[in-house]
């Protein structure tokens, strides 16, 4: 059965929240997490949005931002779309596509292009966000201080044709009004140059990121490359670090809890922590600088002390 994304959504706060987003919104984010954890853990509950949404197929179109490998096959990520408010920044919706296809099978689609996907649904989940200043996407312009949905739909065995265009609207889930909103942080070709001007990966990061580049990327790349590589024990854990964490991170990346968790309670204070400390090495460093001009300054205009004539010493003067 082939369903659309407002089905998806209805079903979610039927599970969940009696059939009213309201319901949630009143909550704190821990009491809406556990009351969602003590559904899923319920076993006399009958219907769980993963059930529901595994035995059914669904449809959408998207451009595709890049591929992820791992050991079971590749995964082609769509550019995220972002549903706000008609006439307004306020974020009330994320979406994040991506196709499945198995180890050795024909990926039938390009980054940089748009097609419309239609498979099973192999995984769909919804997390809650919260727009404030320091969020990834604060420099898009959304309005701070408001609570939005993440929906992170897999498909698997999906047929894969051009499409002119992307057809996510606010309308798909329900919403009075809406509009779809797409903002990257950078072109394709800007984050593959960012990218390899950075060397290898984070494998960990990227999968629980979805993407190749972000800020938050940038951040733990900065720290790798000015910090780690610069002492012979960083360079050992970094080591280290490429060899254990590829079949992680394939684990990660077919794992949307376990991709959020990791956002939120691992990378998310570990990006702030080396951030600060980015910052605070930047402003030392500019004040070393500075320091330093400003000796080399003095020293350049400090009068030399006169010798035995009376006339002002050059560091050359002969003893007679």
């Amino acid at each position: 059965m082939n369903i659309e994304f407002r089905d998806l959504y209805r079903k979610f706060l039927e599970i969940y929240w009696a059939g009213d987003i309201s319901n949630a919104l009143e909550l704190s984010d821990e009491e809406r997490e556990a009351h969602q954890q003590a559904i899923d853990s319920d076993i006399d509950q009958p219907e769980t949005i993963f059930s529901f949404a595994t035995e059914r197929s669904m449809t959408f179109s998207g451009r595709v931002d890049h591929f992820y490998e791992h050991d079971d096959g590749r995964e082609a990520y769509l550019e995220k779309v972002f549903i706000v408010d008609e006439g307004t920044n306020v974020l009330r919706f994320e979406f994040g596509g991506r196709v499945s296809y198995p180890l050795g099978a024909v990926v039938p689609c390009e980054v940089g292009r748009t097609y419309s996907f239609s498979g099973r649904i192999a995984s769909a989940d919804f997390f809650w966000s919260y727009m404030n200043p320091h969020h990834m996407y604060a420099s898009y312009g959304f309005r701070n201080g408001v609570t939005y949905l993440e929906l992170s739909v897999s498909l698997e065995d999906a047929t894969c044709v051009p499409a002119a265009e992307s057809t996510y609207t606010g309308r798909s889930f329900g919403l009075a009004g809406g509009e779809r909103y797409l903002k990257p942080l950078a072109s394709s070709d800007e984050r593959t140059s960012s990218s390899d001007k950075r060397g290898s990966g984070c494998f960990i990061a990227t999968a629980a990121y979805g993407v190749t580049y972000n800020e938050e990327l940038a951040v733990l790349y900065e720290f790798r490359d000015c910090t780690l590589m610069k002492s012979r024990i960083g360079k050992c854990c970094v080591a280290l670090y490429y060899v254990v964490s590829p079949p992680i991170a394939g684990l990660i990346a077919r794992s949307n809890w376990l991709r959020s968790r990791l956002r939120k309670y691992v990378l998310g204070p570990i990006v702030l922590v080396v951030s600060r400390k980015v910052n605070d090495a930047r402003r030392v460093g500019a004040w070393r600088r500075v320091e330093s001009e400003s000796a080399r300054s003095t020293s350049r205009t400090r009068p030399q002390p006169l010798n035995e004539r009376g006339v002002q010493s050059t560091g050359h003067d002969n003893v007679n």
